[in-house]
């Protein structure tokens, strides 16, 4: 796993957890990075940084919590361009742990559900177990945050009107490239979503029907959240379908950028 911020004066280049070993440097587990991260309620460097040189093995997904939840329609052209009404709170759903995959990943199209489309948004992970929190409390409850897909069987969502499976295949919940420790002005950035070197969705964070304190206001008075849990917390206008050979990125201040690759798969495969 990969952790970054950029408020560090010793490492400004961000910050690398991993374990060491007799066999070189090897990722620890989220679930491990995170729990270093905010021992004591604040962000800090989580264990031994690699020296100049050293080849890296492949980023994990940054997930070590109990759930991964995402907000539907949380930016009013987004929903206009569906054809949907803008929600008079926030619409939640969620996507299983086996629907992850990291950066420079790949997106595997099954080719019997119709249409598929990309949704670029940011994810907020969580850092401290909360329950019923006020809005005005809620940032304090934030480990970091990180760059998301909602993938979408767009066809399948449509035909059955709940969006369990359309939302849930496998490889449909692309998370990274790292988490970027915690700072608000994260939440005031750019949010891109490009496509075959094309950028295809550009919105300002600031633009979120429902901000994300109000999100986990609102969904911590149903569930209570769990360090590590994954909010995704909605995607501008742009949406469209994927193809094979496609190249996704997502780009936002502090989390970078993350980029994907994307195939198919018949229903049959393993």
């Amino acid at each position: 796993m990969l952790l970054r911020t950029p408020l560090s004066a010793t490492l400004p280049e961000g910050w690398l957890t991993w374990d060491s070993s007799h066999q070189g440097f090897l990722p620890i587990s989220f679930a491990e990075g995170l729990k270093r991260l905010t021992h004591g309620g604040k962000p800090r460097h989580a264990g031994p940084i690699p020296p100049p040189g050293t080849v890296l093995p492949p980023l994990l997904p940054p997930f070590g919590g109990t759930k991964i939840l995402a907000v539907g329609r949380n930016y009013r052209p987004h929903a206009a361009e569906l054809g949907n009404p803008v929600p008079e709170e926030p619409l939640w759903f969620s996507k299983p742990p086996s629907a992850l995959i990291g950066h420079d990943g790949v997106v595997i199209l099954p080719t019997d559900v119709g249409q598929i489309d990309y949704e670029g948004e940011l994810a907020i992970v969580i850092g401290e177990r909360c329950r019923n929190v006020r809005p005005e409390d809620a940032l304090s409850k934030i480990a970091g945050v990180t760059l998301a897909l909602d993938i979408t069987a767009r066809t399948l969502q449509k035909k059955e009107g709940q969006w369990t499976r359309a939302k849930g295949f496998d490889t449909f919940c692309p998370l990274g490239p790292w988490i970027a420790a915690f700072h608000p002005g994260w939440l005031e950035a750019d949010l891109e979503t490009w496509l075959n070197g094309r950028r295809v969705q550009a919105d300002r964070l600031t633009s979120l029907i429902f901000p994300v304190p109000v999100l986990i206001a609102h969904l911590s008075r149903a569930m209570t959240l769990e360090p590590g849990d994954v909010l995704l917390t909605g995607t501008p206008a742009g949406v469209g379908p994927l193809a094979p050979g496609d190249r996704l990125e997502v780009r936002a201040a502090g989390p970078g950028q993350m980029r994907l690759a994307v195939t198919c798969r018949a229903e049959n495969e393993v």
